[in-house]
């Protein structure tokens, strides 16, 4: 039986109406745009798959902190919508 999530106050703050289902993503995902800034002013832009954005925002900065162990967590800014 397939169950749905009620979502939370936190969780429904975040919708914004930006994430779509993709052939790109796995079954249950959607792609969301996201953002990612850093101490330098620079920042990056791109997709990726997840079931909502806070989950794939998440992922991305982990992601970044692995490839570049020297960046302190709080010098990563990533927003997905």
């Amino acid at each position: 039986m397939l169950m749905k999530k009620i979502l939370n106050v936190s969780e429904m703050k975040q919708v914004r109406g930006g994430a779509v289902p993709s052939d790109y993503c796995n079954p249950g995902d959607v792609l969301f745009t996201c953002a990612t800034g850093y101490n330098s002013g620079f920042i990056t832009k791109g997709v990726a798959c997840g079931r909502n954005a806070s989950e794939v925002a998440a992922r991305i900065r982990e992601e970044r902190i692995w490839e570049s162990p020297n960046l302190e967590y709080e010098g990563i800014n990533v927003k997905c919508w």
